[in-house]
């Protein structure tokens, strides 16, 4: 898998994708959104490398990982389903997205 910033975008639609639906089992949509995070990571990784060093750059990168880390507590509940930190989840990346997406115009 090639670092492709778009991921971010194919995560938050994912999101609202299992959030609409709140499966009461595993749902595809959820390793796929895993999926599409860890592409995203990787493209915010290889950019952080590739520029000087960045407060910013690590804090969005930071809130990616937590939202990854809560997608794969919503495909593995130990316990009941937690929606609201999903939620939350999908908050964070929206507005990691939207700083991105100000930062490339």
């Amino acid at each position: 898998m090639s670092p492709d910033a778009s991921g971010g975008g194919r995560a938050l639609a994912l999101m609202d994708q299992v959030l609409g639906k709140r499966p009461d089992k595993d749902d595809v949509a959820l390793a796929a959104c895993a999926q599409e995070l860890c592409v995203y990571r990787d493209a915010l990784i290889v950019r952080q490398r590739a520029a000087p060093p960045n407060a910013e750059a690590r804090l969005r990168l930071s809130h990616v990982n937590a939202v990854l880390a809560t997608v794969l507590a919503v495909h593995f509940p130990i316990d009941a389903v937690p929606w609201d930190e999903l939620e939350k989840a999908k908050a964070w990346l929206a507005d990691v997205w939207a700083q991105e997406a100000t930062k490339a115009a």
